[in-house]
């Protein structure tokens, strides 16, 4: 274990749980309408029925997000030579989805 990859995984995990649960929640229509985090563009804030349809079509795409980021934090963790590509991966298909 490095000190690199105790931060890394560190972080990358954090920001796996903040993306699962908005993730869940965007997509089961739970995510309470907030200034903070979703999708804040006005036309999306104008009712709460825009509000649940933008991030039920969002959410599945920030879970997957946020597995990939999860991926990289456990990887990231034990990673020695080769293993920094798959932490590399991870962070990149977070960063796509």
């Amino acid at each position: 274990m490095t000190v690199i990859g105790i931060i890394l995984g560190t972080l990358c995990g954090i920001l796996a749980v903040v993306l699962l649960v908005v993730g869940v929640l965007g997509w089961t229509a739970k995510l309470p309408g907030n200034p903070i985090f979703g999708i804040r563009v006005p036309e999306v804030r104008k009712s709460k029925e825009l509000w649940d349809m933008a991030h039920r079509v969002a959410g599945p795409f920030w879970a997957l997000s946020g597995l990939a980021w999860a991926i990289a934090a456990l990887v990231a963790f034990t990673a020695s030579g080769w293993m920094w590509l798959v932490v590399g991966m991870g962070i990149i298909a977070g960063l796509v989805f």
